[in-house]
């Protein structure tokens, strides 16, 4: 089982989320706990802002998230539209 953290700017970006997206992160949290390896859950891109793994909450929403293996930790580092977290605006 992995530790998820989420960062300030993911907890702040969460709290814009409609509340259907809002579940949709809550599960993928979930998702990437009890995941026996989370980078498979994920595609790894590099983008303007970070070079991370992208999970696709539904059309347009995406989590971006790092994988610490020493610690068996995930961090959440932005949550939002994928224009916004890709850095294409």
């Amino acid at each position: 089982m992995w530790s998820v953290r989420i960062s300030e700017y993911a907890t702040r970006r969460y709290h814009r989320l409609s509340k259907p997206t809002q579940k949709l992160m809550r599960e993928a949290v979930r998702n990437l706990e009890i995941s026996a390896d989370p980078r498979k859950l994920g595609t790894f891109k590099r983008s303007r802002k970070y070079s991370a793994y992208f999970y696709e909450l539904n059309a347009s929403e995406r989590l971006v998230y790092t994988v610490s293996e020493k610690e068996q930790a995930v961090l959440i580092i932005d949550v939002g539209d994928h224009k916004q977290v890709y850095g294409k605006d």
